[in-house]
């Protein structure tokens, strides 16, 4: 006796979409891409469609299964993308450049070809600044290019941000 691939999609039954289930929660682990999730969802449901209706075609399964993965898909598309705007409330994190702006530091070298270096907690930092400034002068960063800190002046850095917020009350 020959078994043909109709004979084979007419078989499925309950326990073939649940295991199908699970072995696309298991790809999901092993290669995640949270794809295969929403794929073993929809096989889930199916299982459970076919629980509740034995006699449901190899051809409505089949459909059934396409429709639910895609819906499941888009389903968990928005999900994610309503959580993950809320798991943004640290948005510099792993970004340890980034942390520094708005921290007032200390030049250790006179800036030289508006290059210099600060003194950063207990480390230095690479430091770009458009003024010509000495050692020992109070810096303010603006802005991180890389692993160099952009910085301004401490003096000038206050007079902007008060231009700014002059600025701001009239707008």
């Amino acid at each position: 006796m020959e078994l043909t691939l109709i004979d084979i999609l007419n078989g499925f039954d309950i326990w073939h979409w649940w295991i199908a289930a699970i072995i696309l929660g298991v790809i999901e682990m092993i290669i995640p891409g949270v794809l295969f999730l929403w794929l073993g969802i929809a096989a889930a449901i199916v299982g459970f469609m076919k629980l509740a209706m034995p006699d449901l075609s190899w051809e409505m399964q089949w459909i059934a299964f396409a429709i639910l993965s895609v819906i499941s898909t888009v389903a968990g598309r928005i999900i994610y993308k309503r959580t993950s705007d809320r798991l943004d409330d640290h948005p510099r994190l792993n970004q340890r450049s980034a942390q520094y702006i708005g921290r007032t530091l200390t030049l250790i070298e006179p800036v030289s070809n508006k290059t210099s270096r600060a003194m950063v907690d207990d480390s230095t930092w690479a430091v770009r600044c458009d003024e010509s400034l000495p050692v020992g002068s109070q810096v303010v960063v603006k802005d991180v290019d890389g692993i160099i800190l952009i910085v301004a002046a401490a003096e000038l850095a206050e007079q902007d941000d008060a231009i700014d917020m002059d600025n701001d009350g009239e707008g």
